[in-house]
């Protein structure tokens, strides 16, 4: 692989570093922060076609592509720490084996008032989702 290869290879991991960001953020109402993540993606990629660049000039953009990427998720764990999640596979060196599981589509039926309580106890973080409130709550009972 020639070094131009290896550049370009270390813009296409921010932008596929990027994308995880950019959705997390969005969902803690953080559009301004996902939008700096979503243009470092599009300036990365527009480097990544650039081929009139020497390779030390290319080096150095690549370097502040990276540096400013770093900044940036730095900003975001600074102001929202649940971003730091376990990769996949630092999660499983720490759980062991998984247990399989079979996904099922299911309904539940409950008051107003009970899916008001449920949705208060995601507001309050004990879960991220209902499906994961109801997973918890079927895992602990």
């Amino acid at each position: 692989m020639d070094q131009r290869e290896a550049l370009r290879n270390e813009l296409q991991a921010i932008i596929t570093a990027a994308k995880p960001f950019v959705k997390r953020l969005r969902e803690r109402s953080s559009h301004i922060q996902a939008g700096h993540f979503t243009n470092l993606s599009m300036q990365s990629r527009k480097l990544a076609d650039r081929n009139d660049m020497l390779l030390p000039t290319y080096r150095r953009y690549v370097d502040r592509m990276i540096e400013e990427f770093n900044y940036q998720v730095s900003l975001a764990y600074e102001k929202h720490p649940d971003l730091k999640k376990l990769s996949k596979r630092s999660a499983e060196a720490l759980d062991g084996p998984k247990e399989p599981t079979k996904a099922l589509k299911v309904s539940i039926t409950l008051p107003v008032h009970e899916w008001l309580i449920v949705d208060e106890s995601i507001k309050n973080g004990f879960a991220q989702s209902r499906s994961e409130l109801f997973s918890k709550i079927t895992y602990f009972s």
